[in-house]
């Protein structure tokens, strides 16, 4: 106990120095201490605090990521975004883009990854733990996993996440949810323009039937 409790303090002190960007004074330094009850693995200080004053948004406010998750990840990528041009640069850079396996214009399958970070296992056990969540991130993983399996949901809504977090790291824009209804009355807009589409291409046309 009383070595974690020297590793809290030292991630705390970390974190005021991230903040304020001054040298802490022993004497006068003092603990932003949780008022409420402590859930098991979590830190004994508030550090959403800290977050939202360093990051400039409430990171937890998505699905999936806890503080400690957070923390993970922002010791790993740092604060500064602009090492990274573009969303899709960041999450090749988790190890998180497809990489399929392509024979002439055929799709064959996707080439697994050799390399495994902290911010890449990070984000996919957040993606694992949507599994059953009533957000459009958790439909994502379930209309995935049943159609292609779990690794591929995995790491699809991993993929999401990542650029989620990105977006709200580099822009300082909050987290819009979305309910799974909504995610899933897109997907199949998109599914019906697709098939519209491919029936024109062959001379038909396809009318939704009113329920």
């Amino acid at each position: 106990y009383e070595q974690i409790k020297v590793c809290e303090e030292e991630i705390e002190k970390t974190l005021h120095k991230w903040q304020t960007a001054e040298v802490i004074d022993e004497q006068k330094w003092e603990s932003r201490q949780k008022t409420k009850k402590v859930k098991k693995n979590d830190y004994s200080f508030d550090v959403n605090v800290y977050l939202k004053d360093i990051v400039e948004v409430d990171l937890t406010q998505i699905p999936g990521l806890t503080e400690n998750t957070i923390l993970t990840i922002l010791a790993e990528t740092g604060i500064d975004m602009s090492k990274w041009k573009n969303a899709q640069q960041f999450v090749s850079w988790a190890s998180l883009a497809p990489n399929p396996k392509i024979s002439g214009d055929k799709v064959l399958g996707h080439f697994k990854s050799k390399h495994s970070s902290r911010t890449n296992q990070a984000f996919k056990l957040a993606a694992w733990g949507l599994s059953n969540s009533k957000c459009h991130l958790g439909a994502m993983y379930r209309r995935l996993s049943a159609k292609k399996g779990s690794g591929i949901a995995v790491k699809a809504v991993a993929r999401k996440l990542a650029t989620i977090f990105y977006v709200m790291m580099k822009n300082k824009t909050e987290y819009k949810h979305t309910s799974a209804q909504e995610y899933q009355r897109k997907h199949e807009q998109r599914e019906l323009k697709k098939l519209q589409k491919k029936a024109l291409r062959m001379g038909y046309q396809i009318q939704k039937i009113a329920s």
